[in-house]
């Protein structure tokens, strides 16, 4: 409620995902990384090659205190989803990314 009784804070806080949403959204584009959401949800759903990758995924990330969501079933079981935030956290998370990608390949 404190939130929604300070307008400009709020409103502050959703200019802040969504170009937290744009830039996620580019930098997948780039890497030709196939993903869903972001546009009218906080979060992006990521598919990657199977569920195998998924997992390690989710283990690389939490080692660098980066916390993503794996484990769904059936088929969306090769997918991760990550929250989405504001500009500078998502780079953080791109820039993980991008370190996992060239241990995979």
């Amino acid at each position: 409620m404190w939130a929604l009784n300070n307008r400009k804070i709020l409103d502050n806080h959703v200019s802040q995902i969504k170009e937290g949403s744009k830039y996620i959204q580019k930098s997948l584009k780039k890497l030709n990384i196939f993903f869903k959401g972001g546009n009218v949800t906080n979060a992006v759903l990521i598919r990657l090659r199977n569920k195998k990758d998924t997992e390690n995924l989710r283990l690389f990330m939490r080692k660098r205190k980066i916390y993503i969501r794996t484990n769904f079933k059936d088929k969306i079981e090769n997918c991760i989803r990550i929250s989405l935030g504001p500009v500078d956290k998502m780079k953080i998370f791109i820039s993980e990314f991008k370190n996992w990608l060239k241990i995979k390949r």
